[in-house]
């Protein structure tokens, strides 16, 4: 998951005539996002290896329509775009009215079905009140608890920048009867093994073919 972002830098607006709003952190910047030609033309002026936070997943407290519908980072030519996948404070607070985390909470637990990111986006003048910096203590509370009963990831935004760009030129190679995986990182990387299971799609971390003689060991007893 990530929260937040790195140390917001203020720079210049770059030359993108027409262009949105951009505010930039390192490695990256963040946008009102208008228009996937506006970030694609900002893409020649970032330099390598930028990410973008902008486009939620779903957007049905926005102002603009549309939506990039998953869960996982993906590219944009060779822009990193972290998808914003859970409501922000404004919505929460002063359009649903809503002063609990229950809503970050399922969020959260549906993403974490999908091994998604969980990216969470707290304005400081958004939660200056009492009420609202409890719901943020609260937040950071339950995420505190995630990361240490469920092993959940708290990454910066450019770390999980540089973790999807290692992941991205990673390879499969065959190694006897099995795979191994290559590139730089693969010391943090495991091999998902997908298979069919009452019609859906599923994965596991141990070969089907390992699993087999697993269960073939255990009924031996």
């Amino acid at each position: 998951m990530h929260i937040g972002n790195d140390h917001l830098l203020s720079l210049p607006t770059p030359d993108v005539p027409g262009g949105p709003d951009v505010r930039f952190f390192p490695n990256g910047f963040a946008t009102q996002l208008k228009s996937w030609a506006w970030e694609a033309r900002a893409e020649t002026r970032a330099d390598q290896g930028t990410c973008d936070m902008s486009v939620p997943n779903l957007v049905h407290l926005d102002p603009q329509r549309g939506g990039c519908c998953t869960v996982m980072p993906y590219f944009i030519g060779d822009i990193l775009e972290l998808p914003v996948t859970t409501t922000q404070d404004y919505s929460l607070f002063h359009i649903l009215n809503d002063y609990s985390i229950n809503l970050w909470k399922q969020q959260t637990e549906l993403i974490m079905e999908k091994h998604g990111l969980m990216s969470f986006i707290i304005h400081p003048d958004y939660i200056s009140g009492a009420r609202e910096q409890g719901v943020y203590k609260e937040l950071l509370t339950y995420l505190s608890t995630l990361r240490d009963e469920k092993n959940v990831w708290i990454p910066t935004s450019s770390e999980v920048n540089r973790w999807w760009r290692q992941r991205r030129v990673m390879n499969l190679v065959p190694q006897g009867n099995g795979w191994r995986i290559e590139g730089e990182g693969r010391e943090r990387a495991r091999i998902a093994y997908a298979s069919e299971h009452d019609g859906q799609l599923v994965y596991s971390l141990t070969p089907q073919s390992q699993k087999q003689n697993m269960e073939e060991i255990e009924n031996s007893f």
